[in-house]
């Protein structure tokens, strides 16, 4: 996973580097390309925070540990997947930011990719390991953006 992430970057650690991106610059406005550096940044903001309220209990691997409680403070008291609430502002930030498509959809790619793949099997996962816990949990917050109305 983590050479698809480098590789989905390359794009981004590259355009400040290199001209050769230029020729798919868009004409955004400032005052979207602002937009994206505010997404940009709000989303490493929430990437942080969420990985500060996971703290010890932070890891990569995929499932519930044993013995492990549903966070649901932090961030996790109004969304249920904010890291890739996180991911998505990231990467629509860079996007915008850069005004060129292949700094922020190789990215946006693979974000779309993992939520296809591993969102439905964490929720699986968290119903089947805190059953009740989690459904009402899921009745209180949004999956990816706070519910305007509890």
């Amino acid at each position: 996973m983590s050479g698809l992430v480098l590789l989905a970057l390359l794009p981004a650690l590259l355009y400040p580097l290199t001209p050769w991106l230029d020729r798919l610059h868009l004409a955004f406005p400032g005052w979207l390309r602002w937009l994206g550096a505010s997404l940009f940044l709000a989303g490493d903001l929430l990437f942080f925070w969420t990985k500060g309220t996971l703290s010890g209990r932070w890891s990569t691997k995929r499932g519930v540990e044993q013995g492990k409680s549903l966070v649901v403070d932090g961030p996790y008291r109004f969304i249920r997947h904010p890291m890739y609430s996180a991911m998505f502002g990231i990467t629509s930030g860079m996007f915008l930011l850069s005004a060129n498509p292949l700094v922020g959809l190789p990215y946006l790619i693979l974000v779309l990719w993992m939520l296809a793949k591993y969102l439905e099997p964490e929720e699986a996962g968290l119903l089947a390991e805190f059953s009740e816990e989690y459904r009402s949990y899921m009745q209180r917050t949004g999956r990816f953006f706070p519910r305007l109305r509890r």
